[in-house]
């Protein structure tokens, strides 16, 4: 007789050879199933056992569930969770490209959504481009320049913790087609660096709850221009003593309080040299408030300059991915 050797190693599609095994299995066993219900034969111990751990829509355990994706108590099985996970990652991965309509939040000088229009070409037709500042200086004039030149449309002074002014987002967002009124759904929304304009003090409570309550009003906008399943990018500082807000804060304000909203479809390393031209820039804030509050701006921005960093370039950061649902 001959021995029979097991292969190993992963087949095609990266599935563990003794995974892709057992699978087989299953069919097998839901093949034979069907067929003993079919023609009233007695079902062997093995196949009912197999029955009673894998209960299936066909034996009437889902109560009308039509997802088939799902298994024992309505939840993904370990196979269909790592292959979402790798299939969420792969789409996280994806670059920037003309088709996609995408909004960019805060973007400092605009040399980031520069960088977006770089990555497809030169194509930003389908790009909205949102500052905070109303007064800029030379350099970003000139990067605003460019993206007009590139078909995307720009807004300065865009706080996200207010809705679009009717009249601006109707330029915004407004389809060029005579053939539809309806506002734009974007694919992507990005906002990288969450700060409230002064800097790094995660340690001082007002602002880390200011920055907390900024990230609130993002997910509020990103779920009034994001179609379902659109994504919003956010990039956070991973190192908490050089972010105004640290990924993983972001990561678990977004699970307390936005997971009925967005789902965590994956984690990615930002990467700068992806980015040609970017450069990290603080917002400031062009506020026409009271001497006090003046005052007390002032004594944060000096707090917030003993905690800032030159070098952001070098500072590991991650862009955290979340779905609309």
């Amino acid at each position: 007789a001959f021995g029979v050797v097991c292969p190993t190693g992963r087949s095609k599609d990266g599935l563990l050879l003794g995974e892709k095994n057992m699978a087989k299995k299953g069919r097998a066993a839901r093949i034979l199933n069907t067929l003993h219900k079919v023609n009233g034969t007695k079902q062997s111990e093995a196949l009912k056992r197999r029955e009673r751990k894998r209960p299936s829509k066909e034996f009437g355990n889902f109560a009308g569930e039509t997802n088939t994706t799902l298994t024992t108590n309505g939840k993904l099985s370990e196979w269909k969770k790592k292959k979402q996970k790798q299939r969420d990652m792969n789409e996280a991965k994806e670059p920037h490209d003309g088709a996609m309509h995408a909004l960019v939040f805060g973007d400092g000088d605009f040399s980031f959504s520069v960088a977006l229009v770089t990555i497809a070409n030169g194509d930003g037709g389908n790009l909205v481009c949102t500052g905070l500042e109303k007064n800029v200086d030379e350099k970003t004039k000139d990067l605003v320049e460019c993206l007009l030149d590139s078909g995307a449309r720009v807004a300065h002074g865009v706080d996200v913790s207010k809705r679009f002014d009717e009249d601006v987002g109707a330029g915004l967002f407004e389809s060029n087609s005579s053939n539809s009124n309806k506002k734009k759904k974007m694919d992507r929304v990005y906002f990288n660096f969450p700060d409230c304009g002064f800097g790094a003090m995660a340690s001082l409570a007002p602002t880390r709850i200011a920055n907390e309550r900024l990230l609130e009003h993002l997910f509020e906008r990103s779920s009034e221009h994001l179609k379902v399943k659109g994504e919003l990018r956010v990039t956070c500082f991973d190192d908490a003593y050089a972010a105004a807000i640290p990924t993983e804060a972001c990561e678990k304000l977004a699970f307390v309080k936005e997971k009925e909203r967005f789902r965590l479809k994956a984690k990615v390393p930002f990467v700068w040299r992806e980015f040609p031209g970017y450069e990290y820039k603080k917002n400031t804030r062009d506020d026409d408030d009271d001497e006090e509050t003046e005052m007390r701006a002032a004594e944060l921005k000096e707090e917030a300059r003993r905690h800032s960093f030159d070098d952001a370039e070098s500072k590991k950061a991650t862009t955290l991915v979340f779905e609309y649902l």
